[in-house]
């Protein structure tokens, strides 16, 4: 419980003891968090999305088709092949990912496949749906990711009716800001939290 006049916060981040300590599977939660605030209504006082990856089963603009289409292509690649071209997804095109990732075992890409298939192809709702959200929503971008992101963005902005969005220039979908730039982050989410009506 909250004391009155200060925000609730819920956090969906990592298990106590989670690898790493950081959060995990934002796609997933993204998505839980609309379907929830979709279900809720104004239940929930205020949304952040930090690059979401998915935000409705429609293909809203050639670009978003073009997106859905690459990942089907690489959902199916064989084991080998699944992260690197995952990885570079997230990229600007021709801009390759950071560092050398390790490679995942294949329980590791199936679970990502089971994933993908459970949360991310098919949301149960569309992006025009979101118009229903009438609470202070934060979107969250990186200016070094694939430019789909901000197109997800934009297309944020023109349906939710109290959309602000943020870019974090250094930052990408695999350089997150809230990593790399946890203060700018912070003052935004408070920003936000003050927009709640």
């Amino acid at each position: 419980m909250s004391e009155p006049g200060l925000p609730e916060v819920v956090w969906l981040g990592p298990e106590p003891g989670g690898r790493s300590g950081r959060p995990r599977r934002w796609p997933r939660l993204s998505r839980v968090a609309q379907a929830t605030a979709l279900a809720l209504g104004p239940v929930v006082r205020s949304l952040a999305l930090i690059e979401p990856a998915t935000i409705g089963d429609d293909d809203w603009s050639a670009s978003e088709a073009a997106w859905r289409a690459r990942m089907e292509q690489i959902v199916s690649f064989p084991d080998a092949e699944y992260r690197a071209a995952f990885r570079q997804e997230m990229m600007p095109p021709g801009v390759p990912p950071p560092g050398q990732a390790p490679p995942l075992s294949s329980a590791d890409v199936t679970r990502a496949r089971l994933q993908y298939h459970a949360t991310i192809r098919r949301v149960g709702f569309e992006s025009e749906d979101l118009r229903a959200l009438v609470q202070p929503v934060l979107v969250v971008t990186g200016g070094q990711s694939h430019p789909r992101f901000a197109d997800v963005a934009a297309r944020l902005e023109q349906v939710l009716p109290d959309a602000r969005t943020a870019t974090f220039p250094d930052c990408h979908h695999l350089r997150a800001p809230h990593r790399h730039e946890p203060d700018r982050l912070a003052a935004l989410l408070l920003a936000l939290w003050h927009r709640q009506r």
